[in-house]
């Protein structure tokens, strides 16, 4: 029988659909996000770093256009600002903008996606998709918020549930506040987000969930949609090597290591044999 590789992952199997018989399964997309987890984390912009990730899925992403239209949504939000503004004042600004009709979103606010909620469609999780359409999830809905906040100065990141995303922003004090941004960006309390999503005393002392990520790991995060990609494109190698390569840089993350959990037994083994 052939014996495959996966290049740059050093993967081997003795069968695999998605792979060419006898040739390589190189992973370009695998190797950009690396460069981008080893660069220092002040050099790291976010929204750059989604959209690049993005367009390993829709290669009709345009990032310079994308980055420029984020720079021009930030700089009308500016202009409607005080000299001095505080960083309140700008927090509460930025909610009005993105989720209230109003001239800067031509009366055109940004919506939770009742639809699909959970994102279940790759597409409805991309960026470009959630600013042109105006209706986002989980994922889309804070990291927009997260780009436009930071370019306004706001001390804000991204934190996780189970099976959510939300921003955590810090004020002038230190203070740390949850938002949850697909109900307006509302104050919400730790309770809360505990009753909705049940998660242990243990899990929150070890830092899986409810803290502000690095852009490491916010990194980390946005590639979990790539990883989502492979699964829904029936790549299972692929699939099995991003889950093992993010959880390289981020060992604590839950959406990797589920996944990695259940790939099929096949893959499993072929991933141990290779860490032996």
């Amino acid at each position: 029988m052939d014996k495959i590789e996966m290049a740059g992952t050093g993967i081997y199997t003795r069968y695999g659909s998605e792979a060419k018989r006898g040739g390589a399964l190189p992973d370009e997309n695998r190797n950009t996000i690396q460069k981008m987890l080893e660069a220092p984390e002040a050099s790291i912009d976010l929204s750059t770093a989604k959209l690049v990730i993005d367009r390993m899925m829709d290669p009709s992403v345009d990032v310079d256009a994308t980055l420029e239209q984020l720079d021009e949504m930030a700089r009308g939000i500016r202009k409607t600002l005080p000299t001095g503004a505080s960083k309140r004042l700008v927090l509460d600004a930025l909610r009005f903008h993105i989720y209230q009709p109003n001239e800067w979103n031509g009366r055109r606010p940004f919506q939770y996606d009742l639809e699909d909620p959970f994102g279940r469609v790759i597409k409805n999780k991309l960026l470009s998709n959630y600013l042109s359409n105006r209706k986002g999830n989980c994922v889309s809905m804070p990291l927009l918020f997260i780009f436009l906040g930071q370019r306004l100065g706001l001390d804000v990141s991204l934190a996780a549930a189970p099976n959510h995303l939300f921003v955590q922003w810090r004020d002038s004090d230190g203070k740390l506040y949850n938002l949850e941004t697909t109900s307006g960006a509302g104050f919400t309390r730790d309770a809360w987000l505990r009753q909705q999503s049940p998660m242990t005393d243990i899990a929150l002392k070890s830092g899986i969930y409810m803290r502000p990520m690095s852009k490491k790991e916010a990194i980390v995060t946005m590639a979990e949609t790539l990883m989502a990609f492979y699964e829904k494109q029936n790549e299972p190698y692929r699939h099995a090597a991003m889950a093992h390569f993010l959880l390289k840089y981020s060992p604590n993350d839950i959406c990797a290591l589920l996944n990695l959990g259940s790939m099929p037994f096949r893959v499993a083994l072929d991933l141990r044999e290779h860490a032996a």
